[in-house]
């Protein structure tokens, strides 16, 4: 599956929507549509780190420079998480999105050293960077905080030993630690 869906990658730079449903059938760590990664973080949602390689800068999501999300991943292996942003400024801004596999995570529990899933995408170009493929990347989640019914506030951070293989091209990108907050809701259908 994973060489197949390369290949299609490859072959269609084109736009971001149609490599996220691709992606979505097959991966299965990201959104199901664009809309489903669409959602209000909390006051307190944040994501920040520094990523080089194939894309570099230095990011500090807050407030409304924000968009996040969370929900339990197909067949009850744990929780995905999505966060989006803006990176750059003026006419060379770049919508960046992540997404946080976190296939040992349970409800309302905390977990150190889990494996983690991590995928970037470049929305603007369709470009991916993800380790689906390699388990390089690991996260410790120190909180999740009951919000209100299946809503909880989420918080951890996420480092990888290696960099993330760009997947429809010959690039990577490396960061150390992604330290993120969010909110993540048990209750969402996967």
């Amino acid at each position: 599956m994973h060489h197949r869906l390369l290949r299609v990658l490859r072959t269609s730079r084109g736009a971001a929507g149609a490599a996220l449903a691709i992606l979505s059938g097959g991966c299965g760590d990201e959104p199901a549509t664009a809309s489903s990664a669409a959602g209000d973080c909390l006051p307190t949602g944040s994501l920040r780190v520094a990523i080089h390689g194939g894309l570099s800068g230095n990011l500090d999501w807050r407030g409304a420079d924000l968009t996040c999300s969370g929900m339990p991943r197909p067949h009850g292996e744990g929780a995905r998480l999505h966060f989006s942003g803006t990176m750059g400024g003026g006419g060379e801004a770049r919508t960046l999105a992540f997404i946080i596999g976190l296939p040992e995570l349970e409800r309302a529990g905390t977990v150190r050293e889990t494996p983690a899933i991590v995928t970037l995408i470049e929305e603007d170009s369709g470009r991916f960077f993800s380790n689906a493929e390699a388990p390089v990347c690991w996260s410790d989640v120190t909180r999740q905080a009951l919000i209100t019914g299946d809503e909880y506030e989420i918080r951890g951070i996420v480092y990888c030993m290696s960099p993330l293989a760009e997947l429809n091209g010959p690039g990577g990108v490396t960061f150390t630690e992604l330290d993120f907050s969010g909110r993540l809701d048990w209750g969402t259908p996967n």
